[in-house]
């Protein structure tokens, strides 16, 4: 894919021939594109298919393949993977190519980017008559870095090794690599004598690794402790005797009220309360009652009544007080208690309220008798009125039922239209269910025809 990696199989001269079209191609190779590995394949030309040979037998010039891709990462390595893999003849029923360790080798990015580089050759080739031209390259800083003192290793540059001195030591650590228990240790990172990193906490996280070089700590956090098990250091960690959150820098917060307990004043808030900086919940109209308690946050008011205001001062909170500006008793939510010669009257005001024959009209003269009733009715604001409506025996009882009840609601209206709340009155129709005299008498009979005025709170 053009984004992607790329696998060409190339011959071996297009590395090392310096040719101006050569060159171009190297120039483009190493600039514009990027290298990642070279496979040196020119050992298996006119080679049998036992010792290897399926691939590249048929291959009569020194081959290889190389693995580029159009972009290069966001980090670039300085090295070029270079492997150099022997015939199979180790083990002749392999239909195939063998590649171990000692075949894998590096080659420095920014030698072979130089258009006339003699180290793509050596690499190619990697005989040991090369080694003169490799002397002749070393005299600049590049090469000359990879002699060692005692183990003169030519390595990672130049794709092979020669070994011109004690034992290979991989990772330059300077402990061979037959006595290294850890042999890829990154350069320049102190061993001990089984070549492994040094550590000296003893938590099993390498010095080089180990953000807390004189405390033993967890793997997961580089080495560094943890002893409330939160994952955050105890070093960044506010409370590191007690499991916390990372947003809270490692405390608990047990209402929930975004203030660490080791900064609340008030611990125990109940959760989804507003609170300020204390962790204490606020106080909106600031009359000492809390707002998540205080029944009316916006307007001040006493504590006994939950911070809401009493207007009358009678006991009882405005938005209970059904007379708010006016002094009552609790019993009658905050009105005044309706006098006994005003009940007596409502009483007999329900005795002269009268109707046409048969009919839910109200007779003139009960008028008079129902705007004293609604004058009453007004001095009373929590006072509550049933009107009850009652026949005599005379008629059908389903015909008294429903006349009985729409003279209570006539009454009902009237009283309404006055300025009586509807939600005050309550019409109630008997019929003759409920006689108080005896039907088979006139005087009985009138007596049972009648509206009952009953006051509630």
């Amino acid at each position: 894919a053009p984004n992607g990696r790329i696998a060409m199989v190339f011959a071996a001269k297009i590395l090392f021939n310096n040719a101006a079209t050569y060159q171009n191609f190297r120039n483009f190779l190493f600039h514009t594109t990027y290298v990642e590995e070279l496979y040196n394949f020119s050992i298996f030309r006119n080679a049998t298919k036992e010792q290897g040979g399926s691939l590249f037998g048929a291959v009569t010039v020194p081959a290889g393949v190389l693995i580029y891709s159009s972009k290069a990462p966001e980090k670039v390595s300085k090295k070029i993977l270079y492997c150099a893999p022997k015939v199979a003849q180790r083990n002749r029923f392999m239909n195939g190519i063998v590649i171990d360790n000692t075949d894998i080798k590096y080659l420095l990015r920014e030698e072979c980017a130089k258009t006339n580089t003699h180290i793509l050759k050596a690499a190619m080739w990697g005989t040991e008559r090369d080694f003169s031209l490799l002397q002749r390259l070393t005299k600049g800083k590049t090469l000359a870095q990879f002699f060692k003192e005692k183990d003169f290793y030519l390595t990672h540059m130049i794709g092979f090794t020669f070994n011109i001195g004690n034992s290979k030591d991989t990772d330059q650590d300077k402990v061979s690599d037959k006595k290294d228990n850890c042999p890829d240790t990154p350069s320049d990172v102190k061993v001990n004598k089984m070549g492994c990193p040094l550590d000296k906490d003893g938590d099993g996280v390498a010095d080089y690794l180990d953000n807390c070089l004189d405390v033993a700590g967890s793997k997961s956090l580089n080495g560094c402790p943890d002893q409330d098990y939160d994952r955050i250091t105890d070093a960044d960690d506010r409370c590191p005797d007690q499991a916390g959150i990372a947003q809270l820098g490692g405390c608990p917060d047990a209402d929930a009220d975004g203030v660490i307990d080791l900064d609340d004043v008030c611990p125990n808030t109940k959760v989804g309360t507003k609170v300020d900086t204390k962790g204490c919940s606020l106080d909106t109209d600031n009359d000492g009652v809390a707002d998540d308690i205080d029944r009316c946050p916006t307007t001040a008011g006493p504590k006994n009544l939950n911070g809401c205001p009493d207007s009358d001062e009678d006991g009882m909170a405005d938005i209970d007080d059904r007379c708010p500006n006016t002094k009552g008793t609790l019993e009658n939510k905050g009105c005044l208690e309706i006098t006994n010669t005003d009940i007596a009257r409502i009483t007999y005001i329900g005795s002269k309220i009268f109707f046409e024959n048969n009919s839910d009209t109200l007779k003139i003269a009960s008028l008079s008798q129902l705007d004293e009733l609604s004058t009453i009715l007004n001095r009373y604001e929590a006072t509550s009125l049933t009107i009850e409506g009652h026949t005599d025996s005379e008629g059908v009882d389903d015909f008294n039922m429903i006349l009985s009840q729409k003279r209570s609601d006539t009454v009902k209206q009237y009283l309404i239209a006055k300025g009586i709340s509807k939600s005050r009155l309550t019409g109630i129709g008997y019929g003759e269910t409920k006689p108080v005299a005896d039907n088979k008498t006139a005087l009985g009979k009138a007596k049972n025809r009648r509206v009952e005025l009953k006051t509630n709170y």
